[in-house]
């Protein structure tokens, strides 16, 4: 429970901006970032090291597959809190502060569309 909620708690602790080049690697550095705070703390390297993939692991742009169950239950809450209100607000929000469209009508069902 206390790597979950660590994980949970620093998983954003390190934003990149989503039209980035470096978006890709926002959880790897957010993992980073979470690690040194938590060596502040003193906790122990291995717990450190669990909390860090947990978060390198939830980002769906990162291509990091989870290995913990820990790892798992952020990946699978951090995409359903993207898709819930909060994650629709922020889909328009970004779509707006970026000029972008919210979809390609030549690639509607995002076939052709990287990931990242």
């Amino acid at each position: 429970m206390n790597i979950l909620t660590a994980a949970t708690i620093l998983h954003d602790c390190f934003s990149v901006e989503k039209s980035s080049p470096l978006r890709s690697k926002a959880s790897r550095l957010a993992a980073q970032k979470a690690a040194e705070i938590l060596r502040v703390l003193k906790w122990d390297d291995v717990t450190i090291e669990r909390v860090a993939h947990t978060i390198e692991a939830h980002s769906f742009s990162a291509e990091i597959a989870p290995q913990t169950i820990e790892a798992k239950i952020l990946q699978d809450a951090d995409r359903l809190d993207a898709i819930g209100a909060i994650g629709v607000a922020r889909c328009f929000y970004v779509a707006g502060r970026l000029s972008r469209t919210l979809y390609d009508l030549a690639d509607a069902r995002a076939t052709d569309r990287p990931r990242g």
